[in-house]
Parts: C-alpha cells; sequence; structure tokens
C-alpha cells in the first residue's frame, strides 16, 4: 500500500512536469520533504528535482540532482539515462556515450540506453557503432514484442544503411517497418528519397503520394515529386506541385527558388523572378536568389538591374563564405576536441585490453603445456591399457586352450577308464566262470559227504573237519567278494554256486559258534 501511495504522488508530479508547470511541482516535492522518507522516497525527489532543473535548462544542478540518487543507489540506471541526456544536450557527445554505457551495463535489455547510443553515435558519425546498438534495439524489441519498437528499430536501422551507401538494405529496412505499420509516414517519405537515390523514380513518386495520401498536408512530399519533374525536365507538373507546396507552407524557401528555376527554365522571366523575391521575403540572404534574378533580368533586357542583382549576390556570397566557414572552423575545433577525448579514453581501454590479452595468451600458453602433458600422461595410459587388453586376451585365448585341451583329456582319461573297467570285469568274469567249474563239484561233492556225516556223528574229529571245510568256505567266499566287485550282484546272484557257498557259509559259522 505504501509503494502504491509513493507511485501516487510521484506520478501527480511527473503529470505536473509534462504540463510544464514546474512551480506547482516543486510546491508538491517541498511539501513531501517535510515528511520522513525513506531511501526509495528520496531517491524518487532527487529525480523529479532533477527534472525541473532540466526543464528550466540547470544543468548543472539538474546533474547534482541525478548524482544524490546515485549516492543512495549506484545502479539506479535512470540517473545514469538522465546525466547522458543532459550532455547529449549540451552537445558533449563523449560524456553523454560514457553515461548511456553505465546504463547498458546494469541492464543489458535496456531498449532506451541503446537507442539513445546509437543516435548519439550518429550524431558523431560514427555509423557502425550505431549500426550495432541498433541491431541490439531491434532484438529486444522482437523479445518484447512491441510493435512501436519494432518499427521503430527498422526505420533507425534503415536510415544508418542509407548513410553507409548500403541503398538496397536500406530499402528492404523501411518495407519491414511498412509492414508493421502501413501509415508509417517517416518510413514512405525516407523509402521514396532512397529509390530517388537509385534512380527509380516512378518508384520514389509512388511513395511520395503515399505520404500524400497519409497526410494530405505533408509539404516535404509536394516538395519532393515537383523536384522530381524538374529533374525530369517536367517543368509544369513541377510548378503544380511547388503550388501546393506553398499553399501549405508559405515560408518553404526552397519551394519558391525551384518554382523560380522552373518559370525561368519555361522563360517565364517575370514568373520566376516574383518566384524567386517572394523567396527572398522569407531568406533575404539567399544568394542563389539574386543571382538567378539578375539571369532573368538578363533575359529580358534589363542590364542595370541584372547587374545590380549579380553585385548583392556576390557580395552575399563572400559575406556568406565567411560567415558559414567561421562556424564551420568552430564545430570542427568542437568535434575534434570531443574526438580527441573520445580516442584518448578509447586508447586507454585498448590498453587494458592489451594487456588482459598478453595475460590470456600466457594463461593459453600455460594450459597448452598442461593439456600436452596431460595428453602424453594419457597416451602413455592408453598403451598401458592397451597391452593389458591384449594380455587379457592372450589369457583369456590360452585359458580357452587350456580348458578344451582338458576337456580332451578327460574324455580320453574316461575312456581310457571305462576300457581298463571292462577289461577287468571280463577278467573277473572268466575267473568266476574257471571257479565255478573247479569248485562246483568239489564243494558240492564235500559238502553232500559231509552233511551226511555230520548229522549222526557228534566226534571232535567230525567237528574239525567241519571246522576245516567252514575255513575253506570262508576263504572261497573272500576270494569271490574279491572277484564281485568288478561284477553285477544279480548276476553273482543269478549263479548256483553263490547258493552253495551261502548255504555252507552259513552251516559253517552256525558250528563254529557253537
Amino acid at each position: 500500500m505504501q509503494k502504491e501511495l509513493q507511485n501516487t504522488w510521484a506520478q501527480q508530479i511527473k503529470l505536473l512536469l509534462s504540463q510544464k508547470q514546474t512551480e506547482k511541482a516543486q510546491q508538491e516535492i517541498n511539501e513531501k520533504q517535510a515528511e520522513q522518507l525513506t531511501d526509495s522516497d528520496q531517491i524518487q525527489i532527487y529525480l523529479l528535482q532533477g527534472q525541473i532543473y532540466y526543464i528550466e535548462q540547470k544543468y548543472e544542478q539538474a546533474i547534482e540532482q541525478f548524482q544524490g540518487c546515485l549516492k543512495i543507489d549506484k545502479n539506479f540506471a535512470v540517473a545514469y539515462f538522465k546525466i547522458g541526456q543532459i550532455y547529449t544536450s549540451q552537445n558533449k557527445y563523449i560524456q553523454s556515450l560514457e553515461y548511456y554505457e553505465k546504463v547498458i551495463k546494469i541492464d543489458e535489455n535496456c531498449y532506451k540506453g541503446h537507442h539513445y547510443l546509437a543516435r548519439t553515435y550518429t550524431i558523431i558519425e560514427e555509423y557502425f557503432q550505431a549500426q550495432n546498438h541498433y541491431n541490439n534495439c531491434l532484438k529486444i524489441a522482437l523479445q518484447l514484442e512491441d510493435p512501436s519498437k519494432i518499427k521503430e528499430s527498422y526505420f533507425y536501422l534503415a536510415d544508418i544503411k542509407n548513410k553507409l551507401g548500403f541503398l538496397q538494405k536500406a530499402i528492404e529496412f523501411y518495407q519491414e517497418a511498412i509492414k508493421i505499420d502501413k501509415n508509417y509516414l517517416d518510413a514512405h517519405f525516407y523509402l521514396a528519397y532512397t529509390f530517388q537515390r537509385i534512380n527509380k523514380i516512378s518508384e520514389s513518386i509512388q511513395q511520395y503520394q503515399q505520404c500524400i495520401q497519409i497526410d494530405n498536408n505533408y509539404s516535404n512530399a509536394y516538395f519532393c515529386i515537383g523536384s522530381l519533374y524538374t529533374r525530369n525536365q517536367q517543368h509544369q507538373k513541377a510548378i503544380e506541385y511547388y503550388q501546393k507546396c506553398i499553399q501549405i507552407d508559405q515560408n518553404y524557401r526552397e519551394a519558391h527558388f525551384c518554382m523560380g528555376q522552373s518559370f525561368q527554365s519555361l522563360k517565364k522571366f517575370s514568373q520566376a523572378i516574383q518566384a524567386y523575391k517572394s523567396g527572398l521575403k522569407i531568406e533575404p540572404h539567399f544568394a542563389e536568389a539574386y543571382l538567378n534574378i539578375g539571369h532573368s533580368y538578363m533575359q529580358m533586357n534589363q542590364k542595370k538591374i541584372a547587374i545590380q542583382n549579380y553585385v548583392e549576390s556576390v557580395y552575399l556570397k563572400r559575406t556568406l563564405i565567411n560567415f558559414i566557414s567561421d562556424i564551420h572552423l568552430k564545430k570542427q575545433i568542437q568535434h575534434l576536441v570531443q574526438v580527441k577525448v573520445f580516442i584518448a579514453k578509447k586508447q586507454q581501454k585498448i590498453l587494458m585490453q592489451f594487456k588482459k590479452l598478453k595475460e590470456y595468451q600466457l594463461w593459453k600458453k600455460q594450459f597448452r603445456q598442461e593439456i600436452v602433458q596431460e595428453i602424453g600422461e594419457f597416451l602413455i595410459d592408453n598403451e598401458t591399457f592397451q597391452q593389458n587388453k591384449e594380455r587379457q586376451e592372450q589369457n583369456r585365448e590360452n585359458q580357452k586352450q587350456i580348458s578344451i585341451f582338458a576337456t580332451e583329456n578327460q574324455h580320453q582319461i574316461h575312456n581310457n577308464v571305462q576300457k581298463q573297467f571292462i577289461q577287468k570285469q571280463q577278467q573277473a568274469f572268466q575267473q568266476m566262470q574257471m571257479l565255478q567249474q573247479k569248485s562246483q563239484n568239489n564243494y558240492l561233492n564235500n559238502y553232500l559227504n559231509n552233511s551226511g556225516i555230520n548229522i549222526n556223528n557228534n566226534n571232535n574229529n567230525n567237528n574239525k573237519n567241519k571246522n576245516a571245510e567252514g575255513e575253506l568256505v570262508l576263504n572261497d567266499m573272500k576270494h569271490v567278494l574279491q572277484i564281485s566287485k568288478y561284477l553285477d550282484l544279480q548276476l553273482l546272484q543269478g549263479m548256483p554256486y553263490y547258493y552253495l557257498y551261502k548255504q555252507k557259509f552259513i552251516k559253517s559259522s552256525i558250528t563254529t559258534a557253537n
């Protein structure tokens, strides 16, 4: 709320200043100063007081007020801008450039800052610098999407292109401005002038006519059309447009003079003299008008009056030349002083940039050395990495070969073991067959004989025989068991001797136990 109130009182004072009511504005400021002010309020007071002094052309006091804003806030861009405007109004363009530069340092996207920089560079004929800042204006305007600023930027860029002699580019920029605003009078006028410069007379006249449609009282357009018709030796049409121009603006000196020339070309000398004299009423020191009046009287054989006008013309020319040369010399001296100051400051900037460039080159050299060193280390590391990678790949290949070789050996060992087992199995089987044939009868007979004796006979001899037979059976069974590890148990159980051994072993065991 307080901020809104601050804006309200400041806007009221600004309104009074726009109406040139400086006394009322000063009263409002004095009343506000009596209150307890914040820093932001004090900045507004300094700013408004500075604007009052600026309107009253008290430039030193105005600068002091704007400097007061900067004491409170060093980054208050408006104050720098206002000081730049003061120096521009005093034709101190180099100083004004410094302050406009400070504005865009604080705010790079300040449209006004770039615009006034460009205008100032245009005044001192630094057209390329002006072009750069107008380009910045166009970029900012396009970002803001502000049609009025966009068309204005195109127009001023076209003006710079015109001054630099890039006429075709100037035409393009004027046309871009007209696309945004079809009634952009200045764009149409200067587009016509640019067409005139490249001798496109019909296009030029068309654009001047467009200016007249926009503003029927635009005297410059009538005059320029008249001058184009004069250029094409169409003097009667030219006179019509000169007369229209004079109807709008009776003090248009050039229109009177050019109309006099057209009458003179048509050998209407009395009308020509009248037109020249009308021009001299506006500008009494117009030497060319006296000269042409002298020519006209000479054509009318009024030599005395002609000589009087010639003398007046020569006298005015000499006086005018001396006067103009003095003014021009003073302007040149002022301009040279400003340029000298500007060059000195530029030299300081260039020296600073040169120092920075040297520092940058040293840093660049050191940086390059560090990079070369790092690249060397990287290449060494990379080479070591490649070697390690090759070794790993070789190791993998070796392991692969070893695994293949081991697999083949395992298969071969397994086959050999299997063959040996089969051979031992066959040998055991053959031994079992031989043992079966050899022992089948013996053990069977012994068993039968001894079993019959042992049942009815209980003496010690018989017991000893039984024990002997039992041991024999046990030994045979051990032999069978040793062999049987190479045989299938089911195959062994199918043999009859196994049953006999089993019975013999059981009975012998029982007897021994008893």
